[in-house]
């Protein structure tokens, strides 16, 4: 989201640098293009025209141009069978252009499964934690999205060569020089151009994640719909209140969280042998948690009663009749 609405407001610098961000329509990301396969995109993100005529407003005023056209959408990479996109099409639709390149941030599982959860809560009601671990492990998804990158590159391949494909780590990216801002520009071939450079939007880090553990609890409370906001908010002072102002909080058990860590290991470092033909020294950076994290069973009787007794204090503060005199 920070790379959408950064390049979006920064498309007439970017273009006088040759690289076009084009507006196709809703939103500052490219969600539309992805709507012929994707059944569960907002409304609001659909363009109006056919899908076969987007792709060629991308194509048609700027493939014989000595320019680089950049998409960015995480829509496009859907692994899900409902909503996978048909990369051999895309592919043709981009034929006119002399080169084509697929570039993908990948972010350690456990860190990306967390904020996907932590996403989805904004608007619905996600699997539990347990759920979404389990589903990761057998099915290689959370909520749709590739949680196996093997599998992911093996779909990719389906309509890309592999010289076309390159997975960038997001540790790495957000602490190269200008963060992953920077690390964008890098790939695109803008060298005139830093980071610090572009307009910010929202402080340069849009769309943050919401704490982990209080959303939980939030939800717990709110189900089956999603929580208000300040709902989170009375969770998150009590996590502060009982943990401390700074405790960072994982939504996975311990066992959950080292069963995935092991899982996922071996499959990224097959993966990291793969690549080695076209990215030669690949690998995601781990992503661990510092000392004192809380984890999902450390949620315990204490915190729930204080949790329980600021909803109390909330609701008869709510309902109590306005003073007469």
């Amino acid at each position: 989201t920070t790379i959408q609405d950064t390049f979006h407001a920064n498309a007439k610098l970017l273009a006088r640098h040759g690289v076009i961000y084009p507006d196709l329509g809703p939103g500052h990301g490219h969600h539309g293009l992805s709507a012929e396969w994707y059944g569960d995109l907002a409304p609001n993100l659909r363009y109006r025209e056919p899908p076969e005529k987007s792709w060629a407003r991308v194509a048609e005023p700027w493939a014989r141009r000595d320019v680089t056209v950049f998409l960015s959408t995480e829509t496009l990479s859907m692994g899900h069978p409902n909503g996978a996109p048909d990369y051999a099409a895309i592919r043709r639709r981009l034929d006119a252009f002399d080169e084509v390149e697929v570039v993908c941030v990948l972010r350690e599982q456990r860190a990306f499964m967390q904020s996907t959860y932590l996403e989805v809560s904004r608007k619905a009601v996600p699997p539990t934690p347990a759920q979404i671990a389990q589903a990761a492990m057998t099915g290689g998804y959370c909520a749709g999205l590739w949680t196996n990158y093997a599998a992911f590159h093996d779909r990719l391949r389906q309509g890309f060569g592999a010289e076309e494909i390159r997975f960038l780590d997001y540790g790495r990216a957000c602490a190269a020089p200008g963060g992953i801002l920077g690390t964008m520009l890098d790939v695109l071939g803008v060298t005139e151009l830093k980071a610090e450079d572009l307009t910010q939007v929202s402080g340069g880090r849009s769309n943050p994640s919401p704490p982990a553990l209080p959303v939980w609890a939030a939800l717990a409370v709110s189900q089956p719909v999603p929580p208000q906001p300040w709902l989170v908010r009375e969770a998150t002072e009590t996590f502060e209140q009982e943990f401390g102002p700074d405790a960072r909080s994982c939504i996975f058990t311990r066992a959950e969280y080292e069963r995935l860590g092991k899982r996922f290991g071996q499959l990224d470092a097959a993966l990291a042998e793969r690549l080695a033909a076209h990215q030669p020294g690949f690998s995601l950076s781990p992503a661990p948690l510092p000392d004192g994290t809380v984890f999902r069973e450390d949620l315990g009787t204490s915190f729930w009663v204080q949790f329980t007794r600021r909803l109390r204090q909330r609701i008869e503060a709510s309902t109590r009749a306005p003073a007469t005199g």
